[in-house]
Parts: structure tokens; C-alpha cells; sequence
């Protein structure tokens, strides 16, 4: 079963280490907007 939580982010508010640390907690991958926009270059 695939897996998918998304965090919504402001500037600032430290969402990407909050999530990278979730990623890690259940041993999932971790892709934030910038690994999508160049996987889609």
C-alpha cells in the first residue's frame, strides 16, 4: 500500500525538516517541490 502525506508550508514555518523527519519516523520516502520540478524537467 502506497503511502502519501502531504504538509502544506509557509515560509518559515520549518515544513520541510518536519516532514523529512516523519519521512524517517515511518520509513518512507521524502520528495518536497523541488525533487518534483526537476524530475519534471
Amino acid at each position: 500500500m502506497n503511502k502519501v502525506i502531504t504538509i502544506g508550508l509557509e515560509h518559515g514555518s520549518g515544513g520541510r525538516q518536519i516532514g523529512k523527519l516523519i519521512a524517517e519516523s515511518l520509513e518512507i520516502e521524502c520528495y518536497d517541490s523541488r525533487f518534483i520540478t526537476e524530475a519534471a524537467k
